[in-house]
């Protein structure tokens, strides 16, 4: 080969080694500018490797925009110091909340109340911490539940629906001070037996043993005629675990008692007649008004997030109630009185007494004189495991036969 062919194929092989260089040159500055796209992956929760893919020049130019970085918020003011809608509706020694609004989801049973635990809980106009506030509660009050809303309790206040917060409350079992009027004698009678009653006084009672095997009955009804206020159709209840750790449902307890005192009732010589358990709260308290007797019992076991709470108490109406006359409230009162003083005689159990709501469907629907008696709380294991023993099951049923007997003058 010649000279001159030898200098030809040097300067060919000289062109192509410049060209990758300045090839290379130019796809290094490319990376250089992707470089912020990159670490941002690299910041993220997930890496994932994906399949080099050819860039086109929008794409490129797309990149090349100023981005917002996740470390630096355009609004940083409002990214630091939350405002007073971002923070818990409480006062500013209680932490902030920790959960939406929306994800919250409260659950209801009826005859609760709430007891604000803070120092000062606002009552707000609707269910958002935006809204218009309309008073404040203290420590210790003790309010009716009518429902719940997301994060709020429905309350009743000043006669005004209104709303408190979950996190400024606690819910549960809790008892408001009994009007001195409505106070059930301080030495109640000692429970007789059954042989000093005469058989055959033509009086029927509806009992109603609470809630029913298939659980709750979903949608709401209203609380009462013509009402447009609702509540749940039917609730589940509640439920305990005894001393040697086994769970029992209120349901279930429920109607061991009520047919144990359907026995004693009938051995007196009372007509019983039981409500249908596959009906609703209001669909219950028509059927015991259109029975033909003369008082309703609706009965039940309570429960509480105190699980050191125990003790008998009964529910019956107000004054003011919009369904009920001043009469059917006297005896309603009157009724519940003697049931729960009774049971409490009979099985030596606290008798916490009569609360008073006109919140309550099953009774606002009745047209003859009703009472609920919470017979104990299944969430205090003590009381659990009473509540399911045979034997003092027959002291309730005997003390409740007792309370009606009384009602009734006997």
């Amino acid at each position: 080969m010649s000279m001159r062919t030898k200098s030809k194929i040097f300067r060919f092989a000289a062109l192509i080694l410049g060209s990758v260089l300045l090839f290379a040159l130019i796809s290094g500055c490319g990376i250089e500018e992707k470089s912020p796209g990159t670490r941002e992956t690299e910041a993220s929760d997930e890496v994932t490797t994906a399949p080099a893919t050819e860039v086109t020049e929008t794409e490129v130019e797309s990149e090349s925009e100023p981005e917002t970085s996740e470390y630096a918020p355009a609004d940083e003011t409002a990214a630091t110091e939350p405002t007073e809608e971002e923070t818990e509706d409480v006062p500013t020694t209680v932490p902030p909340e920790t959960e939406s609004e929306e994800a919250v989801m409260l659950d209801y049973v009826e005859g609760y109340r709430v007891m604000v635990t803070v120092p000062s809980a606002r009552v707000r106009k609707e269910p958002n911490l935006q809204c218009e506030v309309i008073g404040a509660a203290s420590e210790g009050d003790v309010f009716d539940v009518t429902g719940t809303d997301k994060a709020f309790y429905i309350i009743k206040f000043h006669d005004t629906t209104a709303y408190l917060h979950y996190t400024v409350v606690s819910y549960g079992a809790y008892e408001k001070p009994v009007p001195p009027a409505t106070e059930a004698p301080t030495a109640p009678p000692v429970p007789v037996t059954k042989a000093e009653y005469r058989p055959g006084n033509g009086q029927i009672v509806c009992l109603d043993a609470g809630h029913r095997p298939e659980g709750q009955i979903p949608g709401v009804e209203p609380i009462g005629p013509g009402a447009t206020e609702t509540k749940r159709k039917l609730s589940t209840g509640t439920q305990g675990t005894a001393a040697d750790g086994q769970v029992y449902l209120e349901r279930d307890i429920n109607y061991q008692v009520t047919m144990k005192t359907k026995a004693v009732l009938e051995q007196r010589g009372y007509t019983v007649f039981l409500t249908n358990r596959q009906l609703t709260n209001a669909e219950r308290a028509q059927e015991a008004s259109a029975s033909g007797a003369s008082i309703y019992i609706r009965i039940h076991c309570n429960g509480s997030d105190d699980h050191s709470v125990r003790g008998i108490l009964t529910y019956s109406t107000k004054p003011g109630n919009p369904y009920h006359s001043d009469a059917l409230i006297a005896e309603c009162e009157r009724l519940s009185v003697l049931i729960g003083q009774y049971a409490s005689a009979a099985t030596g159990a606290r008798n916490i007494g009569v609360l008073n709501g006109n919140d309550m469907t099953g009774s606002n629907w009745s047209t003859i004189p009703v009472t609920i008696i919470e017979m104990g709380f299944m969430t205090n294991v003590e009381e659990c495991t009473l509540l399911a023993s045979p034997d003092y099951q027959d002291k309730m049923a005997l003390g409740m036969a007792n309370g009606i007997d009384a009602y009734f003058g006997k």
